[in-house]
């Protein structure tokens, strides 16, 4: 077919065409090639008009790299094959030709299966089919194809790899996404001599977007086939938020129990209460006010109350509180019918004793029944005595004592491993101090690092506490390390956040100094222990 000469300014760039990226390098050496020894092969185009002369409009169709190079050199006319095609025939043919290129960017490969699926209405097992490609392969690139742009330029100019980039792909909302790829491409390994932070390798990108963007549904405190809890986002079972219900793109999770949206996940947890605590309420169950230090981890450490699903460590039997005060409770129910017959059946005689729980909620939202420890220790004796429970079953205040005694131990124990571990970091090199300084800022309280920064930088409010902190180690001394950490620990000393969850600073600074910070843990409380018995030795 004859090629004819058009001008640059009379042919337009398909709007359909999947390809988007260019590299800049590889465009300029072809622009050169084209500068030097012409076109080597014309480009495809075809008339948008009735007019096929060229002082007509046209569409390019195959060529767009080379249409590029051309303008980088000011060419004025390139030759094109002029085909008369309809709309349909012209996409079919991008599309051919676009998946054929050994060059092709994830993104754009993306693209492609998107449009085989908008304008051909193809399936993403038919468009696997056709080429050649598993069903797992064609839906991870369609998502990356979701991605905001902003994701997409860090994947094109190499920042994130196309694995990294799907982990980020699978979390369903825009704006986490934005957040987790930020977090991933700043917050990896840190380089103690620039203060610089490299991207997250993939496995560790993979254990914060499953640790900070997933959870397990079956630690929810809500009904997963309740489709009346968020009406909008409709039940967890048939949501394709959850891992089981989209199995090719997350096969390396195991569970398909996992929600991949953690906004809505939260939303349902507050639905769920509010309609709990207002059928609580409904049925005369007095509700407790919020307490943040009454739960953790949705564990009651209140002294004053007991949780009738907590287990009774007196009774030989290991039954719950629930269980064993059955015969004296008027017990609460979500559903009002079921609240109702159970009212009906639970009416006292004149001897009987009954109490309605008191309800409260938890630091992850779910609602327990309380009773007050002075209403129910005297029910728990009598049904000791009547059962006869045996003689060296601990009473619950003994039990109590024995539980708190440990605790006390264990937390003098936290203390001292961090007075040791002082005396030990005072020892290290420049750099060993730098890595400690940084264990210190990533694992630590969040409202103490906040405060230590603001002291830093001698400002009440700032932003990006981690770089004001991060700078200052940096360019800080030996002596002025030294007296910022332990400044540090004064701080949680004050502010009591010695409790910091799993002891994540002291873990860190253990690391720092290549100690195991379990085994350090258990040498001094052992320590503590071995004291305690030797004074009492010297008593007896």
């Amino acid at each position: 077919m004859n090629a004819t000469l058009i001008k640059l300014s009379h042919i337009q760039s398909s709007k359909n065409n999947p390809r988007k990226y260019f590299d800049v390098a590889k465009l300029k050496e072809l622009a050169d090639s084209i500068k030097s020894i012409g076109l080597a092969q014309p480009i495809l185009v075809r008339a948008l008009g009735k007019d096929h002369s060229p002082t007509g409009t046209f569409e390019l169709e195959v060529g767009e790299r080379r249409l590029r190079a051309a303008k980088l050199v000011n060419l004025d006319s390139l030759e094109c094959i002029i085909r008369d095609m309809s709309d349909d025939q012209a996409l079919d043919l991008q599309l051919a030709e676009n998946i054929k290129r050994q060059d092709i960017t994830e993104i754009e490969e993306g693209d492609t299966y998107r449009i085989l699926q908008d304008h051909k209405k193809l399936t993403v097992d038919q468009i696997a089919e056709r080429v050649g490609k598993s069903r797992a392969h064609v839906y991870g690139r369609i998502k990356l194809a979701t991605l905001p742009e902003k994701i997409k330029k860090e994947l094109f100019k190499g920042a994130l790899s196309a694995s990294v980039a799907l982990l980020i792909a699978r979390i369903p909302d825009p704006i986490a996404q934005t957040k987790a790829c930020k977090e991933i491409l700043e917050e990896g390994d840190w380089e103690p001599n620039t203060g610089n932070h490299f991207p997250m390798t993939y496995r560790e990108a993979k254990e914060h977007i499953e640790e900070d963007y997933m959870i397990r549904l079956k630690d929810s405190s809500f009904s997963q086939t309740d489709p009346k809890i968020l009406p909008s986002a409709g039940p967890c079972m048939t949501c394709p938020k959850r891992t089981g219900n989209l199995q090719n793109l997350y096969p390396d999770i195991t569970s398909t129990d996992v929600c991949t949206d953690p906004g809505c996940y939260e939303q349902k947890v507050q639905e769920n209460t509010a309609l709990q605590l207002a059928a609580a309420e409904k049925q005369g169950h007095t509700i407790l006010p919020p307490n943040k230090d009454r739960f953790y981890n949705g564990q009651l450490r209140d002294s004053h109350y007991i949780d009738l699903n907590d287990r009774c460590y007196s009774d030989d039997k290991s039954r719950n509180y629930r269980n064993l005060l059955k015969d004296h409770l008027i017990h609460f129910d979500s559903n009002p019918v079921k609240a109702l017959m159970k009212r009906m059946q639970e009416i006292p005689s004149k001897d009987e004793i009954k109490i309605i729980p008191l309800v409260a909620v938890d630091d992850q939202g779910a609602i327990h029944e309380l009773l007050p420890q002075k209403v129910a220790d005297p029910l728990i004796r009598d049904l000791a005595k009547k059962e006869k429970w045996s003689s060296d079953s601990y009473s619950r205040s003994d039990q109590e004592k024995q539980h708190q005694k440990e605790n006390r131990i264990k937390e003098l124990a936290k203390s001292k491993l961090i007075e040791s571990l002082m005396e030990k970091v005072k020892q290290q090199k420049f750099w060993d101090w730098k890595l400690i300084a940084q264990k210190i800022i990533v694992h630590g309280n969040y409202s103490i690092t906040k405060k230590f920064a603001q002291i830093i930088a001698q400002k009440k409010e700032i932003k990006n506490e981690d770089k004001i902190l991060l700078d200052y180690i940096t360019k800080a001394s030996i002596p002025e390390l030294q007296c910022a950490i332990q400044f540090y620990f004064l701080l949680l000393e004050k502010e009591n956040c010695y409790y910091d969850k799993h002891m994540y600073i002291t873990q860190g600074i253990c690391q720092a100094l290549n100690l195991n910070y379990k085994q350090e843990l258990q040498h001094h409380i052992q320590q503590i222990k071995n004291t305690n018995s030797a004074k009492k030795g010297k008593q007896s």
